[in-house]
């Protein structure tokens, strides 16, 4: 089975919701299967971009599971492991880099104390 596009699965599963948004204001003929609407929805988005697909979302069959997974993740941002661009660490993180520096330090000047002791 191979690749279904958001072309196909809108032609497939709102053929009708799909030919009213791509038809709005203009004369087109009505697409006599849903591989002729697929190709009219791709050249629809096409020409009219990021516009194009705004709309098309608003008819997705699974616009309400989508909205609800983007809104659970833009409420729980998710912290990273390591410091972004700005530097943004959260406390844990913080904690954790200040007792790894520490720790370094400390394993230097035994390093350096060990070195001194054995040219004696």
């Amino acid at each position: 089975m191979g690749k279904v596009t958001l072309y196909d699965y809108l032609a497939t599963n709102v053929p009708s919701d799909a030919y009213e948004v791509i038809s709005e204001g203009r004369n087109m003929p009505k697409p006599r299967n849903s591989r002729e609407l697929s190709a009219q929805i791709k050249k629809y988005v096409t020409k009219n971009g990021e516009t194009a697909l705004l709309r098309l979302a608003e008819i997705h069959p699974d616009r309400e599971l989508i909205e609800a997974v983007s809104i659970q993740t833009k409420e729980k941002p998710k912290m990273e492991n390591f410091s972004n661009v700005s530097g943004n660490l959260s406390q844990t993180d913080k904690e954790y880099v200040s007792s790894t520096k520490l720790l370094m330090v400390g394993g230097f000047v035994l390093i350096g104390l060990a070195i001194i002791m054995t040219k004696k």
